[in-house]
C-alpha cells in the first residue's frame, strides 16, 4: 500500500467518527437554537395574529419586537380593541435624563447611543417629571424606532403619555398587587425599575434635582430608599396597541 492510499485509509476512517461528533453537536444544541430564534420568531408572528383578531387575554405572555432576548410581553389591561402591554423584563438600565449604565454591558451602552437630558439644576414640577425626562425621549425616539417591526408600530398608540412610557405608582399597584408580581422577569432577573410618577415629598430639600418612583429590588414601592434622575435602573417599557384596523390610532 503506497503511502497515499494510507492517508486515503485514515481520512475514510475519520468520517464516521466526524460525522458522529456532528450528531452530538446538533443533539445537544439545536433545541436551543431553535428554542433562540425559530421557535420565537413564529411565536412572534403568531401572536401578532392573534392581537389582530382580539384573541388575547390580561395575563397572556406575548412575543412583540425585534429584540429577541427582551421581546415577551405581558398583556396588563384590555379595553375592547385596546391591549396594554408591558415589557417582561428590563430592556435596559439606565437614568431618568436619558444617561446608561455605561458598566452594564448592554448593546447601547457599548455603542455609546445616550440621549440629551435635563441638566440636573433644572427646576422641574414633580408632575411633570416623566414629560420632560430624556429617559421618555430615549423611548420613543430610539427604542421605538429599533424595537418594532412597521407592522408593530402601526398597532401602538398614545393615549397621552407618549407611544412607549411607564406604569405609574398607581398602576403598579394595581396591575401588579403582589410584590414577587413585580418583579421583572421573575427572581432570575431581579431588578429595581422605573415608574414615571414624580415625587412631590421634600422635592426642595434635594436641591431641585427631581427624582421618580420606582419599583425596588424586591417589587416594593414607595419604600425608603431615594433613586434620583441620574440613578441608573432597570427600564420596563409599556405600550398601548389598538388591535382594530379601521379605528383611529
Amino acid at each position: 500500500m503506497s503511502h497515499d492510499s494510507g492517508k486515503q485509509s485514515e481520512r475514510r476512517k475519520l468520517i464516521p467518527v466526524i460525522l458522529l461528533a456532528l450528531a452530538v453537536i446538533l443533539i445537544l444544541y439545536l433545541p436551543g437554537i431553535l428554542k433562540a430564534t425559530l421557535i420565537p420568531k413564529i411565536k412572534r408572528r403568531n401572536d401578532l395574529k392573534r392581537l389582530k383578531g382580539q384573541k388575547v387575554e390580561i395575563g397572556d405572555v406575548l412575543v412583540f419586537g425585534e429584540d429577541l432576548w427582551t421581546n415577551t410581553w405581558r398583556v396588563l389591561d384590555v379595553e375592547g380593541t385596546k391591549v396594554l402591554l408591558i415589557n417582561e423584563k428590563c430592556v435596559e438600565f439606565m437614568g431618568f435624563t436619558g444617561e446608561f449604565d455605561y458598566t452594564s454591558g448592554s448593546f447601547h451602552s457599548v455603542w455609546g447611543m445616550g440621549y440629551p437630558y435635563i441638566p440636573l439644576g433644572t427646576k422641574i414640577s414633580p408632575k411633570d417629571v416623566w414629560n420632560q425626562s430624556g429617559l421618555k425621549s430615549w423611548l420613543n425616539v430610539d427604542y421605538y424606532a429599533y424595537a418594532f417591526s412597521d407592522a408593530e408600530k402601526a398597532l401602538i398608540m398614545d393615549r397621552g403619555l407618549g407611544k412607549v412610557f411607564l406604569l405609574s405608582s398607581d398602576e403598579a399597584k394595581v396591575y401588579f398587587p403582589n410584590e414577587e408580581d413585580r418583579i421583572p422577569g421573575g427572581k432570575k432577573d431581579q431588578a429595581p425599575w422605573w415608574l414615571r410618577s414624580g415625587v412631590s415629598v421634600d422635592y426642595e430639600k434635594y436641591e431641585g434635582k427631581g427624582f421618580a418612583q420606582y419599583v425596588s429590588y424586591y417589587g416594593q414601592i414607595d419604600g425608603n430608599d431615594i433613586c434620583y434622575q441620574f440613578s441608573k435602573i432597570g427600564v420596563r417599557p409599556v405600550i398601548w396597541l389598538e388591535t382594530d384596523p379601521e379605528a383611529e390610532n
